[in-house]
C-alpha cells in the first residue's frame, strides 16, 4: 500500500498571488487607458471612467469635444436664410452642408492605428500577470 502526502501550501501561495494580480488589474487598466489617451491620442484632459469595479471606459467624439461645442455655439448665433441671399445660394449652401455630413459619417471615429495601439498596450498589460 502506498501513502501519498501532498503539501498544498505552495499551490495556495501561487493561487493567492495570481488572485491579487487579477484583483489589481482593473486599476492598472484604468491607468493604461489614461496613458493611451495622453500619449497616443494627444488628449490634454483624458477622461477615463469606471462604471463598476471591473470596467474601464472612455468616450471618443467624432471630431473632439471642442469642435462640437464651438460649432453648436456658432450655429445658435448665426441667422438662417438672410433676405439678401438668392435661393440658388441658399440651396448650394444646404447641399454643401449635406455633403459634409455624409463625408464625416463615413469616416471611422477612432482611427485603426489608435485602436491597435490600445490593443497592444492591453496585451502588454495582460502579459504582466504570471503564475509566479
Amino acid at each position: 500500500m502506498f501513502h501519498v502526502t501532498v503539501d498544498s501550501a505552495a499551490v495556495e501561495k501561487t493561487l493567492n498571488a495570481m488572485s491579487a494580480q487579477i484583483t489589481a488589474l482593473p486599476d492598472k487598466m484604468a491607468d493604461e487607458v489614461t496613458e493611451w489617451q495622453s500619449a497616443d491620442m494627444h488628449r490634454q484632459r483624458p477622461n477615463t471612467e469606471r462604471p463598476d469595479a471591473h470596467t474601464v471606459e472612455t468616450d471618443v467624439w467624432p471630431r473632439g469635444r471642442e469642435f462640437t461645442r464651438t460649432t453648436s455655439a456658432r450655429r445658435r448665433g448665426r441667422p438662417r436664410g438672410s433676405r439678401n441671399r438668392s435661393s440658388a445660394v441658399i440651396a448650394a449652401a444646404k447641399a454643401m452642408r449635406a455633403l459634409r455630413a455624409r463625408v464625416s459619417q463615413a469616416k471611422p471615429i477612432l482611427r485603426p492605428v489608435l485602436l491597435q495601439k490600445l490593443a497592444d498596450r492591453m496585451d502588454q498589460l495582460l502579459g504582466t500577470i504570471s503564475w509566479a
